[in-house]
C-alpha cells in the first residue's frame, strides 16, 4: 500500500506538473499574441499620425499661400483705394494725406495738417511717431 500511495502521489503530481505545464505554454502564446497585436497597433497608428502630420502641414501650406495671396490682393485693393481718395503711402499700412486749408485754422501762423491713415487689420497696435522737419525758405 505505501508503494501505490507512493504511485499516486507520483502521478498525481506528474498530472500536476502536465497541467502546469500546458497553462503555462498557453499563458505564453497569449502573451505573445497580445505583443503581436499591441506592435501592429503601434505601428498603424504611427503610420497614421505620420499622414495626418504630413496632411495638417500641406494645408497648413496651402492656407498660408492662400492667406499671403489675398493680402497681397486686399493690400493693393486698399492702396488704389487710400491713392483715389488722395492718400500717399508712405510705408507697409500707413498712408498720409494732407488736409485741405479750408478744414483748418493756425491763426497768425504758417502751418500744414498732415493725417496719418492705418490700412492694418489690428489697426495702429502701438503707437504711431511723426517727426516733422521745418525747411526754412519754403511756402
Amino acid at each position: 500500500m505505501p508503494g501505490q500511495l507512493h504511485r499516486a502521489a507520483a502521478q498525481a503530481a506528474d498530472a500536476r506538473a502536465a497541467a502546469q505545464a500546458s497553462t503555462d505554454a498557453a499563458a505564453k502564446k497569449k502573451k505573445e499574441d497580445s505583443d503581436a497585436f499591441w506592435a501592429k497597433v503601434q505601428t498603424d497608428n504611427t503610420k497614421l499620425y505620420d499622414k495626418q502630420r504630413s496632411d495638417g502641414a500641406a494645408f497648413n501650406s496651402s492656407q498660408a499661400a492662400d492667406h499671403a495671396a489675398e493680402q497681397a490682393g486686399t493690400s493693393e485693393s486698399i492702396r488704389t483705394q487710400m491713392e483715389a481718395q488722395g492718400s500717399t503711402r508712405f510705408s507697409g499700412p500707413y498712408y498720409y494725406q494732407y488736409a485741405p486749408k479750408s478744414e483748418y485754422t493756425c491763426g497768425y501762423l504758417k502751418c500744414t495738417v498732415v493725417r496719418v491713415t492705418t490700412m492694418a487689420a489690428a489697426g495702429c497696435p502701438g503707437w504711431l511717431y511723426v517727426a516733422p522737419s521745418i525747411e526754412h525758405g519754403s511756402s
